[in-house]
């Protein structure tokens, strides 16, 4: 609650002491009278770490919400303040390297790419033929945001959703993002002519009529977004429209987007 960093020896004895001035009047805090327990004080300091380049980093508010933030960097041997940067959000994510150089990093973006989201793996993973008979598994997608689609030639909403899958499909034709269009058709024939009148511009696999049974889908179209490594984002179920789409398109773009290098 103290606008103080102390740094004390084995005896408990203090070694040096700093200050860096985030609230200019300074008062012990204590709880407000009423119903809620509230303290009454700001929260000065947030968080500190020592950095692999030896220095102490710590990041603390300058408002009574703390919403503005800045992060002072200390020498561990005496506590001057050697350098100081403001980060003016509330939500934010910082890394150091051994060299002292600063990255801070969009948490969104960040949580984004890891594994920690609870994401599962999308399984069973798929090997099926495309039209021309050459296999076609899931792990040649990875690396890519990739959406699986589950359609059939009989299915109406299908119908409707696949100039959306194209549109979609041509929006990141230069980012690292595909669309494996698997069909649940029984008749090859109508499969076909199905796709040589819409003439998707992304591969079709062909399930034959099995793929229900194995992904346990309760209907047609079914589309899985996956994410880099395989992981579900999010499933669809049936088609939503041009609002359903235009959603999508938002969420795909976000993960393409997401990096941990951010803004230096």
């Amino acid at each position: 609650m103290r606008d103080e960093i102390l740094r004390l020896d084995a005896a408990g004895s203090a070694v040096w002491h700093s200050s860096r001035g985030l609230i200019p009047t300074e008062r012990d805090p204590h709880f407000a009278t009423g119903n809620g327990r509230r303290v009454v004080h700001a929260l000065v300091n947030i968080a500190m770490s020592l950095g692999p380049d030896g220095r102490i980093y710590v990041l603390g508010a300058q408002d009574s919400a703390a919403t503005e933030l800045r992060l002072d960097v200390l020498r561990a041997d005496n506590g001057e303040i050697v350098a100081s940067r403001r980060l003016g959000t509330s939500s934010t994510a910082i890394a150091v390297d051994r060299h002292g150089h600063i990255r801070v990093l969009d948490p969104d973006r960040l949580l984004a790419q890891t594994p920690t989201m609870g994401r599962d793996l999308f399984s069973p993973a798929f090997a099926l033929p495309d039209l021309s008979g050459k296999t076609v598994r899931l792990d040649d997608f990875r690396g890519k945001v990739t959406l699986v689609n589950f359609w059939a030639s009989w299915c109406a909403p299908c119908r409707e959703e696949f100039p959306h899958m194209a549109e979609l499909y041509r929006d990141f034709a230069k980012r690292p993002f595909a669309i494996a269009a698997i069909s649940d058709d029984v008749s090859d024939t109508k499969m076909r002519a199905f796709v040589r009148e819409f003439r998707p511009p992304f591969p079709v696999l062909v399930g034959e009529a099995r793929m229900k049974a194995v992904y346990h889908y309760r209907g047609l179209p079914y589309s899985v977004l996956l994410d880099r490594n395989g992981r579900v984002i999010e499933r669809i179920f049936g088609f939503g429209g041009d609002q359903e789409f235009s959603r999508l398109r938002a969420t795909i773009a976000r993960e393409l987007d997401a990096d941990s290098t951010a803004r230096p």
